[in-house]
């Protein structure tokens, strides 16, 4: 699954093809199509590290070439299109120069791409008499996966006002820099009407160039006269404040149902599957008498930065400073369901009603300007799924760490950088309820008393303690000796889940509380590797259930003694496991997985056996079955050997798979091997199983024979049928079915195989 293609329309609304390849050198892959016109070719790599060594892909329509990648690189993804009309969309823009323009008529949707000579400020307008409905004007920096949306959300700069029946934008663009405009009427009625617009250079930016003056304007390109501090004529300092108001009034309880992992990795949600978040509004001004500038993200995706951070798993900037999001219990414990929250601060509003000057490339905020995060954008909520009942504050705080703005100018007030609204959280049997208090929400203070201090109850309830969770021999340090404890803590099965000590807060000690702790130790202080989320704020962890993985019995040889384990992880490589055998005395244990270096110890009393790679070397991806170990024993004890219980298995992103035996998960003793099939035999691995969006079978066909598959309800209706399929995978997408039990059947002119899926 690691790497992926769609064939889809335009906006992805449809998929006429889903695919993957899970196997080894050259194979051909050959659709039909529907001539629908536009099409996108999306190949996508789940870790973005490309295809293989000397890997390569061709994309050809009707045999002419279209597309090729020589080298296989390109990064987490890519798109083609073909059939495409000019103009539709962004890869495919219409060139733009200033002056006045009119877009074609017919077109729902004008896409123009714009490179300035100048550096300065510009101004696009949509105030023309002819045109016969209110208009919107986006402004993006880049084109690959843009995320599209009929507000900021995505864009770089935002405007749908600003005169009658119009649009006005003005703004700092960058020269030599190209930008894609997008234009459409807001009323669809008027969708297929031409749009009349103009753009125009306005001239580049008058100001301070000093930066040591305090009227230092970093924008500027145009010198105008510098005041240094002492003068009394120097102008105000920023001053950043978080509306109260706006945070409390735009509150309100949500359900979802995340099947994106990205949102666990950025923090955004603790979870896939169905979530309970609370969404509100952050609403940021300056009131100060001097800009905040922030400046521009880096060009280079790799580039080391203490203001943004990159993003692989979506591919975007964040802004570090934009807002913090923290959640208090009653007793003043923060709780680790917080996040970070920017993808750019910009001018979205100003007082005097006009249009800023700051966006997603040149990012700040004007004085007496403001920017806005609405409810309703993506990460806009905290995760409040499974916490107990309780009374909670939730805080959101700008430039928490009282940063200086690029140009080096500090705030004059850091106390209104915070604002806070509080709620009680019950339940009325699994459901969840929630009152906003309105009128009963003293203002935060910390278990010292200081008002939105930092002090906080160690683990051990001591206000400000150097009791630290994970600090397994309590000497105040976090280290590879407690990671060592962790390991054999969970080898003996008999430690306490005590609350300084169980860091995935599931009341036991297994492998994925050392590799939890593991992970602290190594990214500490590596901001890019936690990306939004707080480093090292234990309990933390996340069971990712569509990373399924099963550990199986493999080759019982009763001459030599050994008892081979298989694994079957087809989503995501492994550096940690931790499960149980039966039925033999184990009298030493032995790799088999290449490459991996996770340091094997067992329980010979309790058949428990463990892995964590302290270097992260990696158990690889396998669609099928392959041998992970060896287990030597001295006798068998029962007439079965079997696996008995898988505690945990981890992942390469530090994720809990959703790890189990498989359906057979014994072998029987007193033979040389477990019995095999025929040459011709279909064996099908189901995962995941049950599913949520989407589940793939697995199976053996690698000289990609014609294969049918169905899919029916238990009273055997039809509902999926797929024939003449010669791949070794295909997907089942949930689409309309209903949570139930379906029947699969999987077969050739040799074989078949059936068995059951389960829809939640």
């Amino acid at each position: 699954m690691e790497v992926s293609w769609q064939l889809t329309n335009l906006d992805g609304s449809v998929v006429y093809i889903r695919d993957s390849c899970y196997q080894p050198g050259l194979t051909i892959f050959n659709y039909c199509l529907p001539n629908t016109g536009c099409t996108v070719f999306r190949i996508k790599d789940q870790y973005g590290d490309g295809l293989a060594a000397n890997g390569y892909y061709r994309l050809y329509l009707n045999n002419v070439l279209l597309h090729e990648n020589l080298d296989g690189q390109y990064d987490f993804g890519e798109k083609v299109y073909f059939g495409c009309a000019p103009g539709g969309f962004c890869a495919l823009p219409f060139i733009l120069s200033t002056g006045s323009w009119v877009t074609p008529a017919g077109l729902a949707e004008a896409w123009y791409s714009f490179t300035p000579a100048d550096t300065g400020t510009y101004q696009i307008s949509t105030c023309f008499a002819g045109n016969p409905c209110p208009t919107k004007i986006w402004i993006y920096d880049h084109c690959a996966d843009i995320l599209l949306s009929n507000d900021q959300t995505g864009a770089s700069f935002y405007a749908d006002g600003g005169c009658p029946q119009g649009a006005l934008a003005n703004l700092y663009l960058a020269g030599g820099h190209t930008y894609y405009l997008r234009l459409r009427y807001a009323d669809a009625g008027c969708s297929s009407l031409p749009i009349h617009f103009s753009l125009l250079y306005t001239g580049a930016v008058a100001g301070c160039t000093d930066p040591t003056a305090c009227n230092y304007n970093p924008l500027a390109s145009v010198s105008t006269a510098c005041l240094y501090p002492g003068d009394p004529a120097c102008p105000n300092v920023p001053d950043l404040v978080v509306l109260e108001d706006e945070l409390r009034n735009s509150m309100f309880v949500d359900m979802i149902i995340n099947p994106d992992a990205c949102a666990v990795d950025e923090g955004c949600l603790r979870g896939t599957g169905p979530r309970t978040i609370i969404r509100f509004t952050t609403h940021i001004k300056n009131k100060g008498g001097q800009d905040y500038f922030v400046g521009s993200p880096p060009m280079d995706q790799a580039a080391l930065s203490n203001q943004f951070m990159w993003d692989a798993c979506h591919q975007h900037w964040h802004y570090r400073g934009y807002a913090e999001y923290a959640l208090f219990n009653s007793v003043g414990s923060r709780l680790p369901v917080g996040t970070k929250n920017g993808f750019c601060l910009v001018d979205l509003e100003c007082n005097d009603g006009g249009a800023g000057k700051y966006t997603c490339e040149n990012m700040g905020i004007s004085a007496g300007c403001g920017d806005t995060y609405a409810a309703s954008y993506p990460c806009q909520w905290i995760d409040i799924t499974g916490l107990p009942a309780d009374n909670y504050t939730l805080v959101v705080r700008v430039n928490w760490d009282k940063s200086p703005d690029k140009a080096g100018r500090i705030e004059q007030d850091y106390a209104n950088n915070w604002a806070q609204a509080c709620f009680e959280l019950t339940y009325a049997g699994p459901l969840p309820q929630v009152e906003f208090l309105e009128n009963d929400c003293p203002q935060y203070a910390d278990c010292l008393g200081e008002i939105f201090g930092d002090a906080q109850p160690d683990c051990a309830g001591v206000c400000g303690g150097l009791t630290q969770r994970g600090d397994w021999d309590g000497n105040t340090q976090r280290n590879t000796a407690d990671v060592d404890a962790y390991l054999q803590a969970a080898l003996s099965g008999t430690a306490a889940a005590t609350e300084c000590r169980d860091l995935f807060a599931d009341g036991r000690i297994d492998v994925y509380d050392a590799a939890l702790l593991q992970e602290c130790n190594l990214y500490a202080n590596d901001l890019n590797h936690w990306g939004v989320r707080l480093p090292c704020q234990f309990p933390t962890g996340f069971e990712n259930g569509e990373d399924v993985v099963s550990i199986l019995p493999g080759l019982l040889d009763t001459v030599a003694s050994t008892f081979d384990i298989q694994i079957l992880n087809p989503f995501h490589p492994v550096i940690g496991y931790d499960f149980s055998v039966s039925g033999l005395d184990i009298t030493a244990v032995e790799n088999l997985a290449p490459g991996f270096d996770g340091g094997l110890q067992f329980n010979a009393a309790t058949g428990r056996i463990l892995a964590l790679s302290p270097t992260e070397k990696r158990v690889q991806k396998s669609i099928f079955p392959v041998n992970l170990l060896r287990i030597h024993y001295q006798q068998l004890t029962s007439a079965q050997v079997c696996v008995t219980d898988v505690h945990a298995v981890v992942n390469a992103k530090y994720q809990k798979s959703q790890a189990g035996t498989g359906p057979i998960n014994c072998a029987n003793g007193g033979v040389s091997a477990v019995q095999t099939a025929g040459p011709d035999a279909l064996q099908v691995y189901v995962q995941p199983n049950p599913f949520y969006e989407s589940t793939t079978l697995f199976y053996a066909n690698p000289e990609q024979k014609p294969m049918t598959i169905t899919l029916t309800d238990l009273t055997g209706h039809i509902l999926r049928a797929y024939r003449n399929v010669r791949a070794e995978s295909i997907t089942f997408e949930r689409g309309e079915l209903p949570a139930g039990i379906y029947l699969y059947t999987v077969q050739n002119g040799q074989a078949m195989a059936s068995g059951k899926i389960t829809a939640w």
